[in-house]
């Protein structure tokens, strides 16, 4: 072969072998742009997917949880999809999501098998697609993680409306001295949002915290809260609370036995009511749930240490004592309306005061001693200060308020002032015409005597017959539950002689409550919940908060010239609410409130 021909084969076989590497450069590059792309819609469609999951925790978030039964889809700008289909019953296949979020007792089944969807959870399963390419993501999401922060004394969803005498205060905690901000808080986003009507004869407020709505207008008659002028744009957060389904799982649970004419004393656990419950006395709870599916009315008061959900109307009196434990609060949450209405209790005292110039006089004696009470407690810069600086003063007035021992004429501004002044007022009472407004005023000024007591009284004898000392008084009520009852006459006299700094936080937290211009205040410890309207009106003092959570298929209702819709809050005629905070540290109690928004707590692609 001549060196051309060599030259020429040799060439042929570099270019064979050239488009051999250019062939398999090709396949190689078009693959990778082929995998490329798959990988880049298996991308977009896995996006597709999780953008599912969020609008299905949204959706689920602002509808109350309740999606069972439907399906979600929607057609993203990206040109992604994705498909979400809930399903209430069995059997379910590997794209049915299951919601059990309104459960909080039982497990639900899912593809996965039996029970495998827990409480308060929902199993929710998305598809993704996007130009043919398919992903599916599948996550476990709880709600409950996360606690509502109750800051608001009132917070509703509806109109506040304030009229007359109102008060919104708030302590930091059982015992504190000094005050903290009570706050008024609305929903509504138009129209007015918060009034005060203050046309009534004697108007006053005193609100120590903000004031502020959604949106509308706030009006209060030209009154600027403590907290500074009302506020726009701002939103409360309401705890995520079933009444009906918390009800209905409970049917198994044994009825509770109703006292037909006096005090229930309810024990601790649980018990179910079907139909409607009326107790003609007080309702007690002692680390008690109570559930019932219909309305209550309690003829007199609620009190103790528990829960109460009613799917129906609540209407309910306040009582005649505070209780100085921050354990002692009750949770009633109810479905339809709240009414709370305590004796106008002022206004009789008024009436018989008109016929009896001697009962006038006491009257007008104890109103100056409260109200020197009031300015002492709350000029107090800590209750150490108040102990040592004040404990001569304190016990001149803890003398004519409560200390019937013969000592009338005791020192200072309060020479010539009577020992014992609302025991005496509660014996004159007794002599007027029965009634449920007497009856409660004795109640209340008898609690109040005993409260202010001496603690010479023979209660605190030993069995030897030698008095107790004063550490020794004090250290006995604070192992007893801080109960103020006849069994415990004295305990302010001996806080102040013993100078406990923790039981004179009790001390306070008594004196703070009993509303000293009006002596007929009935009280209400705790919270109250509804999804109707909420009414209170003739010196209430709610101690705890208010949360009005309106569900607008309820209908309206008019109540003493207010048209109530479903969210609105009425505080009318000397109702007080005192916020405290200590109440509402996380939980409350053993209720756990949980707030509406969900958590993922698994996630899975496949």
């Amino acid at each position: 072969m001549t060196k051309r021909g060599i030259a020429l084969v040799t060439v042929l076989i570099m270019i064979t072998i050239l488009t051999m590497m250019l062939v398999a450069l090709y396949v190689a590059v078009r693959g990778g742009l082929i995998s490329a792309s798959v990988q880049s819609r298996r991308v977009r469609a896995s996006y597709a997917a999780e953008a599912g999951l969020a609008d299905a925790m949204s959706a689920l978030e602002t509808s109350g949880f309740s999606l069972s039964g439907s399906s979600l889809s929607d057609q993203l700008s990206s040109g992604g999809s994705y498909q979400i289909q809930f399903k209430e019953n069995p059997p379910f296949g590997p794209l049915d999501s299951v919601s059990n979020l309104h459960n909080d007792s039982a497990a639900l089944d899912s593809y996965h098998g039996p029970a495998t969807v827990p409480p308060q959870s929902a199993l929710i399963i998305a598809r993704g697609e996007f130009e043919g390419v398919e992903r599916v993501i599948e996550a476990l999401v709880t709600r409950g993680g996360e606690r509502v922060v109750i800051i608001n004394a009132l917070q509703s969803t509806g109109t506040v409306r304030l009229r007359g005498t109102v008060e919104v205060d708030a302590f930091a905690g059982l015992g504190d001295v000094g005050q903290a901000p009570g706050n008024v808080q609305s929903n509504a986003d138009s129209g007015v949002t918060v009034e005060w009507d203050n046309s009534v004869s004697g108007s006053t407020a005193n609100i120590t915290g903000t004031v502020s709505s959604q949106g509308g207008t706030i009006d209060l008659a030209g009154y600027t809260p403590g907290g500074g002028s009302p506020l726009s744009g701002t939103v409360g957060r309401f705890p995520a609370v079933d009444i009906g389904q918390r009800v209905a799982a409970r049917t198994g649970s044994p009825p509770p036995s109703i006292s037909p004419l006096g005090a229930t004393t309810l024990e601790p656990g649980e018990f179910y009511q079907s139909g409607n419950v009326t107790v003609n006395g007080d309702l007690v709870l002692e680390e008690t749930d109570l559930f019932i599916a219909g309305d209550l009315r309690v003829n007199g008061s609620i009190t103790g240490d528990g829960s109460i959900f009613v799917t129906g109307d609540t209407d309910f009196l306040g009582d005649a004592t505070v209780s100085a434990s921050v354990d002692k609060k009750v949770a009633l949450l109810s479905q339809g309306n709240v009414t709370l209405s305590g004796f106008n209790g002022s206004e009789f005292l008024e009436s018989v005061a008109t016929t009896d110039p001697e009962f006038e006089r006491r009257l007008g004696e104890l109103q100056f001693v409260f109200e020197t009470l009031e300015g002492l407690i709350g000029d107090a810069s800590s209750v150490e200060t108040l102990l040592s600086e004040s404990h001569s003063t304190l016990d001149q007035l803890r003398r004519s308020l409560g200390d019937d021992n013969g000592r009338t004429g005791v020192n200072g501004p309060f020479a010539g002032t009577e020992g014992d002044l609302t025991g005496k007022l509660a014996l004159a009472l007794d002599t007027q015409p029965e009634s449920p407004a007497r009856d409660f005023l004795i109640e209340k000024l008898a609690f109040v005597s005993d409260f202010f007591d001496s603690r010479s009284s023979s209660v605190f004898r030993s069995p030897q017959g030698n008095e107790l000392s004063p550490d020794e008084i004090v250290a006995r009520w604070l192992a007893e539950a801080e109960q103020i009852d006849e069994a415990h006459r004295g305990v302010f006299d001996a806080t102040i002689d013993s100078g406990n700094a923790e039981a004179m936080g009790h001390m306070i937290n008594i004196t703070n409550q009993i509303d000293y211009n009006k002596l007929g205040t009935s009280y209400f410890q705790g919270l109250v919940y509804t999804n109707g309207h909420f009414y209170a009106n003739n010196e209430v003092n709610v101690v705890g908060a208010v949360l009005v959570d309106g569900d607008s298929e309820r209908s309206s209702t008019s109540i003493d010239g207010f048209n109530l819709e479903p969210g609105d809050l009425v505080i009318d005629n000397n109702v007080r609410v005192t916020f405290v905070k200590e109440f509402f540290n996380g939980r409350f109690g053993s209720l756990g409130l949980s707030s509406r928004s969900l958590s993922v707590e698994t996630w899975l692609g496949r």
